[in-house]
């Protein structure tokens, strides 16, 4: 009786993070389902999330990060490491299964590319609020960039595009994503202050817009696709959802991180492949239809492995 009275408490807050993110995914694959969503208006609306709407939303967030000790922390670090590993351990693994070569890219980038910029961010809010906004807007820029240039670098070698390091640093630096955070950035540097009504009315608009981005990324999935689902795409979920988030958390430990820093690289690591991932593949001319298959499988399955692992990450003491 006891160990229910102290799994309940703590498989409910977890399941108050995670529920309400993946109903309205969820909710998204309804709408689209039934016609609700057409697929020009959600390619539409996603554009414009991704160009203008999300970036302001990071510009906010980020403009109040405390950056005092922030570059001491091994938060930071544990991310780019935990994709470094995985990266690398996923070549190998394709390798070893012998998956056809033009494959290992697609593969490797499914096991490592989280969902941070939609998935990730609602889960950080839902579970810490203003706070888990802040301290998730550093590390999504930061890992960001190295999911970028990871996947460049990943797609041409495997698929035999040469592409120029130029090339790959202005792709970079020109993602919106990346541009609201650095601009919130130096706000945060030069602890230059928002006015209060701004702040104010940021929060407001998060709290109506994640919501909002959920339910695009819902209506942007396709079951369809998954009844051609190779071996390889259930490897790479498997290795999304399972390996990853051990190997994150594992190294975050071993970087003295704790509290409310690990569960953000959790619950940021912890996500489902990124939609961006197909967007990739598909322009370089690889399995497009394999690298859709693990996006979906991933989000369906990321509500059980993202809420177990934030309960036992409670139950041990950690967060």
């Amino acid at each position: 009786m006891s160990v229910l009275t102290t799994v309940i408490p703590l498989l409910g807050f977890a399941l108050k993070t995670t529920a309400p993110p993946f109903l309205q995914v969820l909710i998204g694959m309804i709408a689209k389902r039934f016609g609700l969503l057409k697929e020009a208006l959600v390619n539409r609306l996603s554009r414009w999330t991704f160009n203008t709407a999300m970036p302001l939303v990071m510009f906010l967030w980020a403009s109040q990060v405390d950056l005092s000790g922030v570059w001491r922390s091994g938060y930071l670090l544990s991310g780019v490491l935990s994709t470094l590993v995985i990266v690398i351990a996923a070549l190998g693994w394709a390798r070893w299964r012998k998956f056809p070569p033009r494959h290992w890219g697609v593969f490797a980038q499914g096991a490592y590319r989280s969902n941070m910029g939609f998935i990730g961010i609602a889960l950080c809010a839902n579970a810490y609020g203003v706070e888990g906004l802040a301290l998730a807007a550093l590390p999504l820029a930061l890992w960001t960039m190295l999911y970028n240039v990871v996947a460049v670098w990943l797609l041409s070698q495997t698929l035999g595009n040469d592409v120029s390091v130029a090339s790959v640093a202005t792709g970079v630096l020109r993602n919106p994503l990346i541009l609201g955070i650095s601009g919130g950035l130096l706000f945060a540097v030069f602890e230059i202050p928002l006015p209060s009504v701004i702040r104010s009315a940021g929060a407001s608009f998060t709290a109506v817009f994640l919501p909002f981005v959920l339910v695009l990324v819902g209506a942007s999935l396709s079951l369809k696709a998954l009844q051609g689902a190779s071996r390889e795409t259930f490897e790479a979920c498997f290795w999304k959802l399972l390996v990853m988030p051990l190997v994150a958390v594992a190294i975050a430990l071993l970087l003295q991180v704790r509290g409310t820093e690990l569960a953000i690289v959790f619950l940021l690591l912890a996500s489902p492949t990124a939609t961006a991932s197909f967007v990739m593949v598909a322009a370089y001319g690889g399995n497009g239809p394999m690298a859709a298959n693990i996006v979906v499988l991933t989000t369906l399955c990321s509500i059980v492995t993202i809420t177990f692992g934030l309960t036992v990450l409670q139950l041990s003491g950690l967060i």
